[in-house]
């Protein structure tokens, strides 16, 4: 989309700055010539971005509202009663959304007693739908 607004305000650009000031035809030639430039830029750094793992902070409100996502659309499908201890380690990834990957400690809410355990889950956001989907939720041995 950007770059259509950009190639089609060339001619326009190049006409102005011709009609009014022939100077500024060098100047409309540099803004013509260095535009398609940082597109290219741009188009390369949002490659690069796209779809790497990058670690955010684990207590941050957004994540630990994930973490209880995760939690609770686990214990609906597996019939379980986890509660949420905290979030030890979490990742994002941009793909048709977010991806948050996180290293959850979680209890058994049904009197299990015991120590926390180690869970691994990915909780798949596209904000502007407002949709939340469980990808992945897995006991970690470590």
């Amino acid at each position: 989309m950007l770059l259509l607004f950009i190639f089609s305000c060339y001619d326009e650009l190049l006409r102005i700055a011709c009609y009014y000031d022939p100077r500024r035809v060098i100047t409309a030639l540099a803004i013509y010539c260095s535009i398609p430039c940082v597109c290219v830029v741009v188009v390369v750094v949002d490659a690069q971005w796209t779809g790497k793992w990058t670690p955010v902070d684990p207590k941050s409100a957004h994540v630990v509202e994930m973490a209880k996502f995760a939690i609770d659309a686990h214990n609906k499908q597996a019939h379980t009663d986890l509660k949420l201890v905290g979030v030890l380690k979490a990742e994002t990834q941009v793909v048709f959304g977010d991806n948050y990957r996180m290293t959850l400690e979680a209890m058994d809410g049904a009197g299990g007693g015991g120590a926390a355990k180690k869970y691994e889950a990915i909780v798949w956001e596209k904000a502007w739908e407002k949709f939340l989907g469980l990808i992945a939720f897995r006991k970690t041995w470590d």
